[in-house]
């Protein structure tokens, strides 16, 4: 099955989380080369960097032990630093869970449970994230479904063309895909609570292996429909489900369930054909001064339909196939390129 690191030609990288916390205050800590995080200014915070506001940005994907790890490292210099946090309405930790790995389908299944579930996720991140500008839920604005929708018809196309303008500030944004490898979850507000990102970091981690359980959306709309909706998010949430369970989850299950309707049945299969790798000439890069022997030949050279007088080989690398008029110089000129290529692959004088 394709792996979405394979669709995006993007190396496999490693580790779950990239976490960026932004805060405000008095005496942030400014950190030293070498630290877990890196620390940047963001100017939509209040104060002056790097002392009175910053963001803290892991430098790479670490897993859920290591990323708490970074966390305790950074409370406690903030702790030597005599450090006075203010996690103000305009702060927030986003989350970044690597889907690399994920075939295309179990990427798919990842959005799609997560909005029939958002409603809960978003709770559990305080009130104040309710109807946030900067992290806007699927009822908050329906206008991301039809993007959604699009994504879910023809993944592989639209996948890099998602509008990264209008998913910047939903909750789930998924043009960060395209771009980092992994989608960006925006619903936490702002602290340095180690026990409570901790459950948020679990939950997203359940979400994920949830959703490679099952090979496409219809089959977890299926599961949804068949099953009790508090049975269906404890599946998902597994053993930090406790903390995200309220009074109304039932309702607002059913009516994100209903908002999301149209996503499985948009879902089309992913079939992607591997190209076929390109025979490469073994052990080096062949120039054209290997090949010298074999430019003494008086020819009329024309490539891709252009004539080309006094065609002068020197400082041509060669890697792909000649694409030549097929007429007598030409072919001939064309079996000596090749006779040397094969030559000077081998060692060989040409």
């Amino acid at each position: 099955m394709t792996k979405l690191y394979e669709l995006l030609a993007k190396p496999n990288k490693k580790g779950d989380f990239g976490i960026e916390i932004e805060c405000e205050g008095e005496r942030l800590p400014v950190l030293m080369p070498g630290n877990a995080w890196n620390q940047c200014d963001d100017g939509s915070l209040r104060g002056e960097y790097p002392h009175g506001r910053s963001e803290y940005v892991l430098r790479k994907p670490l897993s859920l032990d290591d990323s708490m790890a970074a966390i305790m490292d950074l409370i406690k210099q903030g702790e030597d630093n005599k450090a006075k946090f203010d996690f103000s309405f305009r702060t927030s930790v986003h989350v970044h869970l690597n889907v690399l790995d994920l075939h295309i389908h179990h990427y798919l299944n990842l959005v799609y449970t997560y909005y029939i579930i958002e409603e809960s996720l978003i709770r559990y991140c305080g009130d104040e994230r309710i109807g946030n500008r900067f992290c806007l839920r699927l009822r908050d604005a329906e206008f991301i479904i039809n993007q959604i929708g699009q994504l879910f018809a023809d993944a592989p196309r639209y996948l890099f063309h998602l509008n990264m303008e209008e998913l910047k500030y939903a909750a789930i944004n998924l043009a960060a895909t395209a771009r980092y490898g992994s989608v960006e979850f925006r619903g936490m507000a702002g602290n340095l609570n180690p026990d409570y990102i901790r459950i948020w970091l679990k939950a997203l981690h359940n979400l994920r292996t949830f959703a490679q359980q099952y090979d496409t959306p219809k089959q977890i709309h299926d599961l949804f429909v068949n099953t009790h909706p508090s049975k269906f998010i404890e599946m998902v949430l597994g053993d930090v489900y406790r903390f995200f369970a309220y009074e109304n989850e039932v309702n607002d299950m059913r009516t994100n369930f209903s908002l999301s309707i149209d996503l499985p049945y948009m879902f089309k299969e992913v079939n992607i054909v591997q190209p076929k790798p390109k025979q490469k000439i073994p052990d080096k890069l062949i120039r054209a001064e290997d090949l010298a022997a074999v430019n003494m030949m008086n020819v009329r050279w024309v490539v891709n339909g252009n004539e080309l007088d006094n065609y002068d080989l020197t400082g041509m690398e060669w890697e792909v196939d000649l694409d030549i008029i097929d007429n007598p110089p030409n072919v001939a000129l064309q079996d000596a390129l090749l006779h040397g290529f094969k030559r000077a692959a081998q060692g060989e004088p040409v």
